[in-house]
């Protein structure tokens, strides 16, 4: 339908660009499909995958947001920056949730990607700081997909930090992103977000903790938690949607300040809201 309607506009470059990134989208799914269950999966990997399946269409969608107003080439080509960075923050956050979520707010069981074989970052970092035995044991736990292994990676994932971890790099994605809109033309470095290491200081909110068996710490139940440049009103509303989410993901996070103030409850947005808040802004600009 959206390709059908870019056809209506004189200038051919709108559907040629929505055209590629209808195909980037499509050609990201049938890698992640043909990689399921692939143990070998990398860093490197797991970005490509997500820029092409989800951070393509922000992509498009910012960049033709320039490009319909006539915006300068530089600027145009920050806007697609952004995009980017924008829908791979929010893929990360997405693969957070399905291990840290709430199940009934997200109408699904926490571990589906993971049932799927679908590997995932937080699941990255597990495999990443586990050791030789320990790597081998989260593997044959992936292979088979028995419901207490997949638990049992859940539980890992967040008391081991990983689930923290990947929350840190989809902020520090926010901030790359922000810095497209501060400083127009910029050039984010080469390579996935991993190649620094990503700023977590400050970056997860209020956390409940109860001990669970043995004194061990498990997730808590759920407590909640000026734009000056014409272009920073685009990441200003997608920022405040994308927070109110996140709070269900840093609410299952463990977390080392048990006395810290409870925030305030919120429901995660649809990936809907996210778009047409970012569309309404980058327009109304």
């Amino acid at each position: 339908h959206a390709l059908k309607i870019s056809t209506s506009f004189a200038n051919g470059e709108i559907p040629r660009r929505i055209a590629h990134a209808a195909s980037e989208v499509c050609s990201g799914e049938i890698i992640q499909t043909q990689r399921r269950f692939d143990l070998k999966l990398s860093m490197p990997d797991y970005y490509k995958i997500i820029e092409m399946k989800t951070a393509a269409l922000f992509a498009v969608a910012t960049e033709l947001g320039a490009f319909l107003n006539e915006a300068a080439p530089e600027t145009i080509g920050s806007l697609k920056t952004f995009g980017l960075r924008l829908g791979t923050a929010y893929q990360i956050y997405d693969d957070c949730l399905d291990l840290a979520g709430d199940e009934m707010k997200a109408g699904k069981t926490l571990g589906s990607d993971l049932r799927k074989g679908k590997l995932t970052l937080p699941i990255l970092h597990l495999l990443l700081q586990a050791s030789t035995q320990e790597r081998d044991t989260i593997c044959n736990i992936i292979l088979a997909g028995d419901d207490e292994g997949i638990n049992e990676l859940v539980r890992r994932a967040l008391v081991n930090g990983c689930v923290r971890s990947a929350v840190g790099t989809g902020r520090k994605m926010l901030r790359e992103a922000q810095m497209q809109l501060d400083h127009p033309g910029q050039r984010q470095g080469g390579g996935g977000p991993e190649d620094q290491e990503p700023d977590v200081e400050g970056a997860l909110a209020a956390e409940a903790v109860t001990d669970g068996p043995g004194g061990e710490q498990q997730p808590g139940e759920h407590q909640g938690v000026g734009v000056d440049h014409p272009l920073q009103s685009a990441v200003a509303g997608v920022q405040l949607a994308h927070e109110g989410g996140q709070r269900h993901v840093e609410d299952r996070v463990p977390h080392d300040d048990d006395d810290e103030a409870e925030a305030e409850d919120a429901q995660r947005p649809p990936p809907s809201t996210v778009v047409v808040t970012l569309v309404h802004h980058v327009f109304g600009s």
